[in-house]
């Protein structure tokens, strides 16, 4: 456990003053290697930053993500996350797909991500009003006012196409 607290600190010194976010990405990892139990899933996340935020290095950042998946099942965080580096990459059936993972495990933010694709019928989904509403509910009724607010949107889109 000492390992990973040293290789962490040393990955934070590096990361932090933007010197090398890739080397402090493979040390974050390392420091998770070193002890791999469940609240060190936090240096994951932080190789996954450095390489996603600093180093724009994709490709890489999704393969933590998914490390962070395959540790720990129902790891909705990776998901969102990874589905927001794979919008960023430019591909939208795999952003929609970890969306989807996020918003199953109860993300709000990704249940009002994956309620306003069906409004509009984008990135792979059918335009579909009552699965819109459906997932803005979900996402309303853990408090995200934004989905609340387009409730009110689909109901008059629904009651507009009734006529």
């Amino acid at each position: 456990m000492m390992k990973a607290y040293v290789l962490a600190a040393e990955a934070s010194d590096l990361g932090d003053t933007g010197r090398d976010a890739h080397g402090a990405a493979l040390l974050y990892e390392q420091a998770f290697d070193a002890a791999p139990v469940g609240e060190n899933i936090e240096h994951l996340y932080s190789a996954m930053f450095q390489e996603w935020k600093q180093a724009k290095n994709f490709d890489r950042a999704i393969r933590l993500v998914n490390r962070a998946i395959a540790f720990r099942k129902g790891e909705w965080q990776a998901y969102y996350d990874g589905g927001l580096i794979y919008d960023e990459q430019g591909n939208p059936q795999k952003y929609m797909e970890y969306q989807i993972a996020a918003a199953n495990l109860g993300v709000r933010e990704a249940q009002n991500n994956v309620g306003y694709f069906y409004m509009v019928g984008q990135r792979g989904l059918p335009r579909d009003l009552q699965q819109a509403k459906a997932w803005f509910t979900l996402s309303a009724d853990q408090g995200f006012e934004h989905a609340r607010e387009k409730i009110a949107v689909i109901d008059a889109m629904i009651a507009k196409e009734k006529k």
